[in-house]
């Protein structure tokens, strides 16, 4: 059978425009891809603006224009107060700076008899809690509280106000009398503020007592381990101890619809300072009180673990990292048996059901 050439041209003409459409969608979708890539570059590296909030214009005082850019924390970084050595400030007992970050909440809840009562207790454990948390806290009481109290261990729970609940935890601790509670709102962005009212807490409290930790409702603690892991701390005195699971070159997050987001005016750095995962982590009461007494002089940072590794740095203290404290891996069940604690265990009757096979003679 034969084809003429007009149907060759026909079907030419049909491959052609198939091919032209495709070519012509390709070269739109490159352009337009490019076209925004060029323009995030261009935002992100070459523009400038005026500094008008955030940390910004006193980490530039001198600077009417500023680059906007991500500046280099190896090489730039300067978190304020800039040129204060809080050191050699603690040292000579001087400590004449700025309140930026003060702390005007009131306790509604403070469990002072806590450490009174624990005059010879090695460990003082303060576990953040969310307020309305309360069976997953009644699981840790029946679980490896009393395996702490066993080991002379402290244990105290650190809660926000949260007016929907706050009449259950007046009920919660007038039977557990464990509970301490300022009248900040309980929320996630507000766990700075959690975690200076556990620091002023514990100094004020418990200051006799060597080494703290500090845990969430979620982390599944092994106290067998956590114990052995003390002992060898108590024969080091290491003063500086701050430690847990390390975020080494930890990025901030750009994404304004995460709940981690911050904006450059508030961190113009491209990556964090080391810090331990504020899940857990462990601490000697020295470097406590040195932290506690410089809070009020640094700006705060909504991510709690995140600001105590600026303080940390702005003591020249260097956090380290402990593969014990695993805060990455989610329900890591089968190290448990190895682990101090490990992150992902907010449902109480998982929390419950995996304390018992890790501890049957309980």
């Amino acid at each position: 059978m034969r084809i003429s050439l007009k149907s060759w041209d026909r079907h030419i003409v049909k491959f052609l425009r198939r091919k032209i459409v495709f070519i012509l969608f390709l070269f739109i979708f490159f352009l337009a891809a490019f076209t925004t890539l060029g323009t995030t570059i261009v935002q992100q590296h070459s523009y400038n603006r005026r500094p008008v909030e955030g940390i910004l214009p006193q980490i530039f005082p001198n600077e009417e224009i500023i680059e906007f850019r991500f500046y280099s924390y190896e090489t730039e970084y300067r978190y304020p107060p800039i040129n204060v050595d809080f050191r050699q400030k603690i040292d000579n007992n001087n400590l004449d700076l700025p309140v930026v970050n003060p702390h005007p909440f009131k306790y509604i809840l403070k469990a002072d008899h806590i450490c009174h009562q624990a005059q010879n207790a090695s460990l003082i454990i303060v576990v953040k809690s969310a307020a309305p948390h309360f069976e997953l806290r009644n699981v840790l009481r029946n679980t490896w509280i009393p395996k702490a109290k066993a080991n002379n261990f402290a244990v105290v729970f650190a809660l926000g106000y949260n007016k929907l609940v706050q009449q259950q935890v007046l009920q919660e601790n007038a039977k557990n009398r464990d509970i301490i509670q300022e009248d900040f709102t309980d929320s996630y962005l507000n766990n700075t503020y959690k975690t200076i009212m556990s620091f002023n807490w514990v100094v004020e409290h418990c200051s006799h007592i060597e080494h703290v930790y500090f845990d969430d409702d979620d982390m599944f603690l092994h106290i067998d381990n956590l114990a052995s892991y003390l002992k060898v701390q108590q024969n080091k005195t290491d003063k500086n101890l701050f430690s847990g699971s390390m975020a080494i070159k930890g990025k901030p997050v750009r994404n304004p619809s995460s709940k981690w987001y911050i904006s450059w005016e508030q961190y113009p750095f491209d990556y964090w300072p080391p810090y331990v995962g504020g899940s857990s982590m462990i601490a000697h009461m020295a470097i406590i009180k040195d932290m506690q007494k410089i809070f009020p002089y640094v700006l705060p940072l909504n991510f709690d673990d995140v600001y105590l590794g600026i303080i940390l740095r702005k003591l020249h203290v260097k956090p380290t990292n402990n593969t014990h404290f695993d805060n990455t891996y989610l329900r890591n069940f089968d190290k448990l048996h190895s682990l101090i604690a490990n992150h992902g265990f907010d449902d109480p009757r998982l929390y419950n059901s995996t304390f018992y096979k890790i501890f049957p003679e309980v």
